[in-house]
C-alpha cells in the first residue's frame, strides 16, 4: 500500500485538488449477495429477470454464426484463420500444444463462456437492472442488428476462443526449462513489435494514448514476472519458495529508487488505477470537448502537422498532450465504475508463498506455523488455516506447470468483481466486444468457479497480454485506425448502469471483509478462550489497517479531483511510472 499510496502522491505533486469530482455513494438497502461467491444467494426475482437477459446474449451471439454445430475455426467464416496467421497474432506454431476438444463446437463455447457469467452475481444483477430499462434504453445500449454488427461479434468470439485454449495450454502444461508456450508466444511478440518499430518510434504509438502505452509496459512486466516462475530449475523452484527478490524502491521524492516486491500485488495496484483514471478522464473528455468520431483521421506524426487547437475542437485522433491537444474516441466513462476499482486496489490479489507473511498481510498470531489460505486474506489470522510448506505453485495432472495461485480476501468474490469492474471499464471503449474477449471466456470467468478460486488473476494476466498485441499494436496498425471493430459498439446507458452495480458491490465487498476482521479469527484465541494480550494486539493491526485504507482511498480521490478538471499526469510522471513497470519486466527495452 505504501508504494502505490507514493505513486498516488506523485501523480498529484504540486496541484491544488480544485476538482468537482464527488465519490458516488451507493444507495439503498443492502445487498450483500453481490459480495457472495457465486449467484446462488441471488434474490430469485433478480436472479431469473438477469438469467432471462444472458440467455437473450447468447442468443444473439449465437445468431451471429451461420453453424454452431461445427468448431470456431470451422465456424468463424475464416477468422480463426487470419487471427492465428503471421498477418495477426503469428500463433500457427502452437496449434500442436492446443487442445480442441473442450469446446467442441460454437455452441460448446458459448455455452461455456454464457455459464460462467451466469455464476457472477454482480453480472446478474446487472442484466437484471438492464432488464427494467425502457425499450428506448435498451434500444440505446447496443448497436443496432447488422452484417457489420454480426462480424463484430463473431470475430470476439473467436479471439476469445484463440485466447482460451492458447492461456489454456500455458497454464496447464509441465514446466518447461523455457517456458513453454509462454515464452514461445512473449518470443513471437517481441520480434512483431521489433519488426514494427523504426528509428525508436513504434508504428502504433499514434493510434494509442499514453495511458495505453503504460498498460501495454505494465503488462510485459507482469508476463516477464509469470516466466521466471514457468521456466523449470532451481530458480524457480527458489521463487515458489521464498518469494521474488527483484525490488523496486521509492526515494522521499516519491521517485523510483517502501519496496515492492514484484508478486506483493502492488503492480497489479497500479494496473488498476491506470484504468480508474481513465474512467474519470473519459466523463471529462465527454464534457469539454476532447473527443473526436470514430471516422476521424489520425493527426500527424508528433502531433504535426495536422494539429488540434487547444481548447477544441478536436478535429484528428491524438495530438500534442503537453500542449493540451490530445483528443480521443468518445469513449464512454463512468464516476461510479472508478470507485468501485478502490475495493479492488485495498486488497489486491497476492502469491501465497510459504515459509514467511510476505504478500500475505495476515500474521497468523501465536501459530507462527500457520500460513492464510486466501479465504480471509488480509485479516490477522484464518479462519482455516493450511500447512506452511504449502506451494503458490499449480498443479495439473500431479505435474508443477509453474502457474501460481493468486489472492484477495474472499476471492471467488473479489475475482466476481473484478471482472465485472473491468467489463464495465472496456464497455465504454468504441470497439468493446474486443474486450470483452479477454474476460468473459470460459477459462477466466469459469474456471474460479469450477476449480480453484486462486486461480482466476493467472489467465487474466495471460489474455489481457494477448489482447494488447493484437488491440494496440497489429490490429489499429492493419487497419490504420484507433477502432477496430465494424461499428461504434460503447453506449453510455451501459456503461453507467454497469458502473452503479459495480460500485455497489465494491461496498458490499468491503463489508464482508470487515466483518472478518471484525469476527475474531480463531488463530488468536488460545483454547477457545480470549487473550487479552492478543485481543491488544489484533486491535492495534485493525486499526492500522483501517488507516492505511483510508489513506489510500484518500490519495485516489486527490488524483480523481484533478482528473475531473483536465489535469493529466505530467510527462515525467507518466515516465517514472513506466519506468517501474519496464524494471519489473527485466527487458527494459521491451
Amino acid at each position: 500500500m505504501l508504494a502505490l499510496t507514493r505513486v498516488l502522491a506523485l501523480a498529484t505533486a504540486g496541484a491544488a485538488a480544485t476538482g468537482k469530482y464527488v465519490p458516488p455513494t451507493p444507495s439503498g438497502d443492502p445487498q450483500p449477495w453481490l459480495a457472495a461467491d457465486n449467484a446462488d444467494a441471488v434474490p430469485a426475482a433478480l436472479a431469473a429477470a438477469g438469467k432471462a437477459v444472458l440467455d437473450d446474449v447468447k442468443a444473439a451471439v449465437l445468431g451471429a454464426f451461420v453453424r454452431v454445430d461445427v468448431s470456431v475455426p470451422d465456424g468463424s467464416g475464416g477468422e480463426y484463420a487470419r487471427l492465428m496467421s503471421a498477418e495477426s497474432l503469428n500463433l500457427t506454431a502452437l496449434e500442436p500444444r492446443l487442445n480442441h476438444s473442450e469446446y467442441p463446437t460454437v455452441q460448446a463455447f458459448v455455452d461455456a463462456s454464457v455459464w460462467a457469467c451466469a455464476q457472477n452475481p454482480i453480472l446478474v444483477q446487472v442484466a437484471a437492472e438492464w432488464s427494467r430499462k425502457s425499450d428506448t434504453e435498451k434500444a440505446a445500449s447496443y448497436p443496432a442488428a447488422s452484417p457489420e454488427r454480426a462480424a463484430d461479434i463473431r470475430s470476439a468470439v473467436t479471439l476469445a476462443y484463440i485466447e482460451t485454449v492458447v492461456a489454456s495450454a500455458a497454464m496447464h502444461e509441465p514446466q518447461r526449462p523455457d517456458g513453454g508456450v509462454l515464452h514461445a508466444m512473449i518470443e513471437i511478440f517481441t520480434a512483431r513489435r521489433e519488426a514494427m518499430t523504426h528509428d525508436g518510434v513504434p508504428e502504433w504509438r499514434k493510434f494509442s494514448d499514453a495511458f495505453e502505452e503504460l498498460k501495454r509496459v505494465s503488462v510485459d512486466a507482469a508476463v516477464a514476472t509469470m516466466l521466471e516462475y514457468k521456466k523449470q530449475g532451481a530458480h524457480s523452484d527458489e521463487l515458489f519458495l521464498h518469494g521474488m527478490k527483484k525490488l523496486v524502491t521509492f526515494g522521499p521524492d516519491g521517485k523510483p529508487e517502501a519496496h515492492a516486491e514484484v508478486n506483493s500485488g502492488v503492480l497489479l495496484m497500479a494496473n488498476i488505477v491506470e484504468a480508474m483514471y481513465e474512467d474519470v478522464r473519459r466523463v471529462w473528455q465527454h464534457a469539454n470537448n476532447k473527443t473526436v468520431p470514430v471516422t476521424a483521421p489520425i493527426c500527424g506524426e508528433g502531433g504535426r502537422p495536422p494539429q488540434n487547437p487547444a481548447g477544441g475542437p478536436c478535429v484528428c485522433f491524438g495530438g500534442d498532450a503537453g500542449n493540451d491537444t490530445q483528443c480521443g474516441p468518445p469513449s464512454s466513462g463512468s464516476w461510479a465504475n472508478a470507485e468501485a476499482g478502490a475495493a479492488l486496489i485495498l486488497h489486491p490479489s497476492k502469491l501465497l508463498i510459504p515459509h514467511t507473511n510476505k504478500h500475505r498481510q495476515c500474521d497468523s498470531g501465536p501459530n507462527s506455523n500457520q500460513k492464510c489460505d486466501g479465504v480471509l486474506w488480509a485479516v490477522p489470522s484464518t479462519a482455516a488455516a493450511m500447512p506452511v510448506n504449502e506451494s503458490a505453485q499449480f498443479f495439473s495432472g500431479g505435474a508443477n506447470t509453474g502457474a501460481f495461485h493468486l489472492s484477495s480476501p474472499f476471492p471467488a468474490a473479489w475475482n466476481n468483481l473484478y471482472n465485472s469492474w473491468n467489463g464495465a471499464f472496456v464497455s465504454g471503449y468504441v470497439d468493446g466486444p474486443v474486450f470483452y474477449s479477454k474476460l468473459f471466456n470460459p477459462l477466466v470467468a469459469g474456471y474460479y468457479h469450477q476449480d480453484a478460486q486462486t486461480m482466476y488473476m493467472w489467465p487474466r494476466a495471460f489474455t489481457l497480454y494477448m489482447i494488447i498485441q493484437y488491440m494496440n499494436v497489429l490490429e489499429r496498425v492493419r487497419l490504420g485506425r484507433n477502432m477496430v471493430t465494424n461499428v461504434q459498439w460503447n453506449r453510455p446507458v451501459l456503461t453507467e448502469l454497469w458502473g452503479g452495480v459495480n460500485n455497489k458491490a465494491a461496498t458490499e465487498y468491503r463489508a464482508r471483509v470487515a466483518g472478518a476482521w471484525n469476527g475474531a479469527p480463531i488463530a488468536w484465541q488460545e483454547g477457545g478462550r480470549t487473550n487479552m494480550l492478543y485481543d491488544a494486539i489484533r486491535d492495534g493491526m485493525i486499526k492500522l489497517t483501517y488507516l492505511k485504507m483510508d489513506t489510500i482511498v484518500g490519495a485516489w480521490h486527490g488524483l480523481a479531483d484533478l482528473v475531473s478538471e483536465g489535469a493529466t499526469l505530467s510527462n515525467h510522471v507518466i515516465a517514472a511510472i513506466v519506468s517501474i513497470a519496464s524494471a519489473m519486466t527485466g527487458l527494459d527495452e521491451a
